[in-house]
This record gives structure tokens, sequence and C-alpha cells, in this order.
């Protein structure tokens, strides 16, 4: 990696509250944690820490409210080496803010208030246009109003930028935007939502043929959690192991996961190297508890890396 990466994350930031505990309650049952944390957070924000973190320059694009928690998130991005001069601020509401679940595994559960990131509109992506005119990658996801990621795909596509979109937490939108955008990076569920099969448990290899004749152009990361990733291009279908690990609190691992592959991608990383070097930064944020203290550096990850290797792909 001889060049600095350039990444504009355009999305949100979220005050993360976060209870731990053995196992999940039922409905209407009360049960007891055994610890309990307050992170920045939110898709966006995450993100743009696994970018700086990495060493890249990156743009944190979106919105919070003049309260302690966006001054928090902001804080953090800014101890993250990321730019936050283009963060706008509100005064109508608070920042976004979420409740969180985890159980010993690791698994979540997550209420999110979007709050101030359903106040960002297209007018204030307008009066950011320069910074995205002159990024390697934007990457998005599906935490701010759906008209204004399909206006910002459509502004990065118009100054010829590669796009990332993370279609997290999932909802339905245009499919010409699905084509617009060079990289798609799903979860399994929500490729699942993508390719109409939300009701089915379809192989990787159904789901990877789905996602291809639905993205025509352009690649697909399905992200698989402890089984690591499936990555569909126009004429590959090829599964990425996972890193072995124990996983503690899996809340940003996705987050870190794109972070880092916009990283590896800007700094002239093929597709599948990319991948796998964001698969390491996945796996070592599941490592930890919180979402933005849990993304790692890049001496964190590299050593993850030497200590297990890049494991073997395999082409379905």
């Amino acid at each position: 990696m001889n060049r600095t990466p350039n990444v504009v994350v355009i999305g949100s930031l979220i005050f993360d509250f976060v209870a731990f505990t053995q196992r999940m309650p039922e409905q209407g049952e009360t049960v007891e944690g055994y610890a309990f944390g307050m992170y920045p957070g939110g898709k966006g924000a995450n993100q743009a820490v696994q970018v700086g973190r990495l060493g890249g320059l990156c743009y944190m694009i979106g919105m919070v409210g003049n309260d302690f928690m966006g001054r928090t998130i902001i804080e953090s991005l800014q101890s993250s080496n990321v730019n936050t001069d283009y963060i706008a601020q509100t005064e109508s509401t608070h920042t976004g803010s979420c409740c969180i679940f985890v159980d010993a595994s690791g698994q979540n559960r997550i209420v999110m208030v979007p709050q101030a990131n359903h106040c960002f509109s297209c007018a204030d992506l307008d009066r950011v246009e320069h910074v995205v005119a002159q990024c390697d990658i934007v990457l998005m996801q599906l935490e701010l109003p759906l008209p204004v990621v399909e206006y910002a795909v459509c502004m990065a596509k118009r100054h010829d930028r590669i796009v990332i979109l993370n279609p997290a937490p999932f909802r339905e939108f245009r499919s010409e935007i699905v084509q617009q955008v060079d990289v798609i990076t799903p979860n399994y569920t929500e490729a699942k939502g993508l390719a109409g099969l939300a009701a089915r448990e379809p192989s990787l290899t159904e789901l990877g043929a789905r996602m291809r004749s639905i993205k025509k152009h352009g690649w697909t990361v399905v992200t698989l959690g402890s089984n690591g990733a499936l990555v569909v291009t126009e004429t590959d279908m090829v599964h990425v192991p996972a890193y072995r690990i124990e996983a503690v609190d899996e809340t940003a691992a996705g987050d870190a996961f794109n972070g880092a592959l916009a990283y590896a991608l800007a700094a002239g990383k093929a597709p599948l190297e990319a991948v796998k070097y964001a698969n390491a930064a996945g796996a070592l944020a599941a490592m930890r508890r919180g979402a933005q203290p849990s993304i790692g550096t890049r001496r964190e990850i590299d050593q993850l890396i030497t200590e297990q290797g890049y494991l073997k792909e395999m082409t379905l």
C-alpha cells in the first residue's frame, strides 16, 4: 500500500447503550446482566473509525444533535484520525442512540432510534459535494433517510467515484441504485431480503447466483459472521473462510469489515485480497466489547493475519 487511501463515509452517528447478559430475555421476561457500557457508534461512524485507524484519509459526513452524545462521537472520530469538519449539527433533536443487548456468545439484538440522522438532507449533501468529488471511495449504509442515500449514490457516480453500499439495516430500495453501486455488502439476512428469499434458508451457491442475477455489474460481498464471506462477481463465486476467534461482542464487526474493505480497495488491493483483509478486521472487532472501542488498528490487524495467515478460499 504505497499511497494514502481517501475514503468518504456518508452515514449514521449513533450513541450506543449496551447491556451484556448470559442470554436474551424472552417476551415479558427480565434477566440480569453482568456488564453495561456506553460507547460512540453508528454504522457510518464505526466504518470511518476503521478507515482512520488503518491510516487512511477519511472524511465523515452526517449529523448529530447538540448534546454530550454527539460531542462524544465526534471526539472518538477525531482521536481515530477521522476528519469531522463536515458533520452537521441540528438543534431540533438529539443525536441518534440505540439500545444493544449482547449475550454470552457475542450475538446481539439492537433497537436504534435515528433522531438527528433522519434530519440529514439532500441539501446537506449538496454543501459537501466537493469532498465527495475528490475521494477514492464513497462508503454508505442505510441508517440515513433512503432518499438521501440514493441521492448520495447518484452524486458519487456523477463524479465517477467508487461506491460501496452496506445495505444495513435492510430496507427495500430502487433496483437502479443497486446497479449504480460498485460493491454491495449485505450480511446473509440482508442478502436474502435483496434476493427475495427472506422466507427461506438458501445455500450459498443459490444465494450467490440470485445476487448475481440481481446485480449485473460490479460485485457483491455477503458477510457470514463466523462463516467468513461470500464474494460474487460477474464470473466467479468464492467462499472466504473466517478467522478462528472467540467472539465477545459482534456489534461493530460488520462495520469494521466494511471500513477495512473500503480502505484496502482504495489502497489498490485486488477485490479478493481486500475481502480477506476485511475479514481480519471484522474478526478482531468481534473479540472485544463495544462498537468503536473494539475496532482495531493496522498493527493489530496485521498481527492477527501474521498469526493465522489468510485462510484458503474455495470456489463454489
